[in-house]
């Protein structure tokens, strides 16, 4: 229930801090071996993932081995990874003051609002 209510409450502050919601996404993407187990309905209907159209949501598998893989064989894509095109944010979870009810309003089996 931890971990569930920590996912949960993880995709709806970066929701927050983006200014965004779920239904605005215009995809969603699951990444490693624990999203290639998931059954996408019923990771919604517990409130694991938020509610959006299935056709938005696509499951990569292990993407990090197979960037691994695909960087030793192929070097020169390291240089697509410029991080001036590609800026990411670090979003410190135990900074945000409603974190806390988020997680604590995720322990519930329940879908996402």
């Amino acid at each position: 229930m931890k971990a569930k209510a920590a996912i949960g409450a993880g995709t709806q502050a970066l929701l927050r801090v983006a200014g965004r919601e779920a239904g605005e996404l215009d995809a969603v993407r699951l990444c490693g071996g624990f999203a290639s187990a998931l059954d996408l309905g019923s990771a919604q209907a517990i409130g694991l993932l938020p509610r959006i159209a299935p056709e938005r949501i696509a499951v990569c598998g292990n993407t990090s081995l197979a960037a691994a893989a695909l960087a030793a064989a192929r070097p020169e894509v390291l240089d697509e990874f410029d991080p001036e095109r590609f800026p990411c944010t670090e979003v410190q979870f135990n900074r945000l003051p409603f974190f806390e009810g988020l997680y604590t309003g995720n322990l519930l089996l329940a879908p996402q609002d």
